[in-house]
């Protein structure tokens, strides 16, 4: 049907296709072309969705019995199947077979590495895109990264001076998910100014130097003095508090929703892998969701609400006591019993 080299709204409308094969290399990119159709997706009632990895342990027969099953919940169904290294022969033979005879209300997203030129013309792709779309996303070098770079400062809201984007380009060395995270902590830090290359130097050496993820990993140990010890540390070493918060709060938002397919009788392994954690950040997860409920996990999130506004200067109070009360809570030692109840939309 199509081969594009980019998302729009115009080839997001109307997915998912049967079969939507996204040929890409960076995990950024992948990461959000995931995201997109998972979002479509659900916007067009495909309420369910099952995942998963094409390696050494891959079963046909164990997708098929996903795939070929009734649903008791719905009626629509997206599956995933995420190629991290090409497969052999004999998995693209059974997949040309499947696309023979789809299913209807089954939509199929194919995460694979980018081939050569010459392997564009295979089969399996030509199948792939008669049957719905194939993306590729090449990882944009020179100065279609530079371009890039300079549209996603702009979604951000920010304004890069030329000597600020050569420090930023310089940086991260073409890696897009580390110059994407970059532009996360210059927007929470320095969003109403001009960014420039000395501004980019000392903000990203100071993360280097107190890494917020240090924090985490005390929080997920469950040491009290090394939580207390970090935390303190990062305070006042003038680290931005809202990035602290940021942090904290993406981990219980992952949490919250391993916990919501685990309610829903998903495992705990493949709630990890469904709710799109990465393997080196499952044995935080895992750790946390068995000492956090999802009412706590709920609580905690309304916390992080407040915590916010205290920041902002919409409550009274220190926002530094706020972000104690919540890295103690995640590590196991509340402070104090919380009274916060879950927030119900007006």
């Amino acid at each position: 049907m199509a081969r594009v080299t980019a998302w729009s709204d115009l080839h997001l409308k109307g997915m998912p296709h049967t079969c939507t094969l996204v040929l890409a290399d960076d995990p950024l990119l992948i990461r959000e072309s995931i995201d997109a159709w998972r979002q479509e997706g659900k916007a067009q009632g495909y309420s369910e969705r099952f995942s998963m990895t094409v390696d050494r342990s891959w079963q046909a027969s164990s997708f098929m019995a996903h795939y070929q099953a009734q649903s008791l919940f719905s009626s629509r169904q997206l599956f995933e199947l995420h190629c991290p290294k090409p497969p052999d022969a004999a998995w693209y033979s059974w997949l040309c077979q499947l696309l023979e005879h789809p299913l209807p209300d089954q939509a199929l997203l194919i995460i694979h590495p980018i081939p050569n030129r010459k392997s564009m013309q295979a089969d399996w792709i030509n199948r792939c895109d008669q049957a719905g779309l194939v993306v590729t996303l090449p990882t944009p070098e020179g100065q279609k990264l530079r371009s890039w770079l300079e549209q996603r400062a702009r979604k951000q809201a920010l304004t890069l001076t030329d000597s600020g984007l050569d420090a930023l380009l310089l940086r991260t060395e073409g890696h897009l998910l580390a110059a994407d995270q970059s532009l996360e902590m210059l927007r929470l830090v320095h969003a109403d100014h001009p960014i420039d290359a000395g501004m980019i130097h000392a903000t990203l050496d100071q993360m280097a130097h107190y890494r917020i993820y240090d924090l985490l990993d005390a929080i997920v140990a469950g040491d009290r003095l090394r939580t207390l010890q970090i935390l303190e540390q990062l305070i006042l070493s003038g680290e931005a508090l809202a990035l602290i918060l940021h942090i904290l709060t993406t981990e219980l938002r992952s949490l919250a929703t391993v916990h919501a397919y685990m309610g829903a009788g998903i495992p705990l392994a493949q709630a990890l892998n469904q709710a799109g954690i990465w393997k080196s950040r499952s044995a935080a997860l895992t750790a946390l969701t068995r000492r956090l409920s999802i009412t706590r996990t709920t609580r905690l999130l309304g916390l992080c609400l407040d915590v916010d506004r205290t920041i902002k200067g919409l409550h009274k109070g220190r926002p530094e006591d706020g972000l104690l009360r919540l890295a103690m809570a995640m590590a196991g030692h509340p402070l104090f019993q919380s009274t916060h109840q879950p927030r119900t939309a007006s």
